[in-house]
C-alpha cells in the first residue's frame, strides 16, 4: 500500500491518473484508515505468516489472499461526474 501513498504525492505533482492491478504475496489483512490495531491478534498473523497493512481509506479490515486487487488514483480536477466518463 506504500505505493498508493506515493502515486498519490506524484499525482499532487502531476495531475497524473493512475491505475494499479495487483496480487498479494503473502496473504494480506488490510485495516480501514481510522481501525483500532487492538482489535487484530498480530502475534496469530504472524504464526499464519500473514502480513498487516493499514490502508489509505477507510472501512474495517479486509483479508486479502488470492485475488486481484486495483487502486484508483485521480486528481480532483477530473472529479466532475462527466470527466469521470472521459
Amino acid at each position: 500500500m506504500a505505493i498508493d501513498y506515493y502515486f498519490s504525492e506524484q499525482m499532487h505533482k502531476n495531475d497524473e491518473p493512475v491505475i494499479r492491478f495487483y496480487g498479494w504475496d503473502p496473504f494480506c489483512l488490510s485495516l480501514g484508515r481510522h481501525q483500532d490495531i487492538q482489535a487484530v491478534d498480530v502475534k496469530k498473523l504472524k504464526l499464519d505468516g500473514v502480513d498487516l497493512v493499514r490502508r489509505p481509506t477507510g472501512g474495517s479490515a479486509i483479508f486479502h489472499s488470492d485475488e486481484l486487487t486495483y487502486s484508483i488514483v485521480i486528481p480532483k480536477k477530473l472529479m466532475h461526474h462527466t470527466a469521470l466518463y472521459l
